[in-house]
């Protein structure tokens, strides 16, 4: 339906390990008839081996302008270690996503669509919708006008060509998924400010640098996990890969697995 027509939304499987992820993917790809973007081809990804020596990997722990806090960096930066010790040639990559620019392109493009939906479903309902709902939608009328869209869509081809630029010299980018372990649960953000590091952040817009690859949405990303958080959360760790290049974000995911292996059932916090 109409939310399969927008190119920020994907189907992306929660697996417990790599393969699993591998095999999901091989199931729902190719071409169907209700999916008028997807692909012809079927993937294989379950036969992928994790081979990464030679591969280079560019390692950015803050995206240039992300408030990552020190035990994300650190978890991400041992990722980096795990396949250079397998062969890959780790750089630093020259890398700046601006938080505000991925503000306007993500406002500018939920505004029109996100946003507009959920208007409409909860039009005279306003008193059961949560508050951080509430403050967003809000924010993005306030965003709105008539060439919003369009400006959003000129910021998202800025972001974009910076990511596939830095990939023409690297098959991957390695970089944090979110700038803090996580959020504290039951907390209303609306209300209680977000302090990282003694500084008040924007709970959305300062904290997932996921949403970066919502922008640059051609290029595939595998999540994994790099290590726990002192709290016990587990941290990840974003794989990035060239344009439609599934293959070789699965292999490097499966070199980590090898690398890192992590438990698959959580540790009891109790």
């Amino acid at each position: 339906g109409a939310w399969g027509r927008d190119d920020w939304s994907r189907v992306g499987p929660i697996t417990r390990t790599v393969a699993d992820a591998a095999l999901m993917v091989d199931l729902t790809s190719g071409r169907h008839v209700r999916d008028h973007f997807s692909l012809p081809g079927p993937t294989n990804l379950v036969d992928l081996r994790p081979e990464v020596k030679g591969l280079r990997v560019g390692l950015s722990l803050d995206l240039g302008d992300w408030p990552v806090v020190a035990e994300v960096k650190a978890a991400v930066s041992d990722a980096a270690r795990a396949l250079e010790e397998q062969g890959a040639i780790v750089e630093t990559l020259d890398l700046t996503i601006e938080r505000d620019l991925v503000r306007q392109a993500s406002n500018g493009h939920n505004g029109g669509l996100f946003a507009a939906s959920c208007e409409a479903e909860i039009a005279g309902r306003e008193d059961d919708v949560n508050a951080y709902t509430l403050a967003w939608l809000a924010e993005l009328a306030g965003d709105r006008d008539d060439m919003s869209f369009f400006k959003a869509r000129e910021v998202e081809a800025v972001i974009s060509e910076r990511i596939d630029r830095a990939l023409l010299d690297h098959d991957v980018i390695l970089c944090p998924v979110m700038a803090i372990p996580a959020l504290d649960a039951g907390v209303d953000y609306t209300q209680q400010p977000l302090i990282v590091d003694g500084v008040e952040r924007d709970s959305f817009h300062d904290i997932h640098l996921a949403e970066v690859f919502n922008v640059a949405n051609r290029c595939p990303v595998l999540v994994v996990p790099a290590g726990r958080g002192a709290s016990g959360v587990p941290i990840g760790v974003q794989i990035v890969a060239r344009g439609y290049d599934e293959a070789t974000a699965f292999a490097v995911g499966l070199a980590l697995e090898q690398a890192r292996p992590w438990p698959l059932l959580a540790p009891d916090l109790s």
